[in-house]
């Protein structure tokens, strides 16, 4: 399998992930992945997206903070 063939996508949800990533955003993560051979490409999502909702439930908090202080 050469690695163009490695890389061919087949999950519409993959699909859709890639197409809202940015090319500065996927020139990373194959840097990532270059980098971390023993971690598989679910893996990585997986473990990006746990981030992903960690990052923004922090910044959820935040914005609940603040409101609240702004109203009392």
């Amino acid at each position: 399998m050469t690695n163009n063939k490695a890389r061919e996508i087949n999950s519409p949800v993959i699909k859709q992930l890639i197409n809202e990533t940015t090319p500065e955003e996927l020139a990373k993560i194959d840097v990532e992945m270059s980098n971390n051979k023993q971690q598989t490409a679910v893996e990585w999502l997986f473990d990006n997206v746990y981030m992903a909702h960690s990052e923004l439930s922090e910044k959820l908090k935040q914005a609940k903070e603040m409101d609240k202080e702004q109203t009392d």
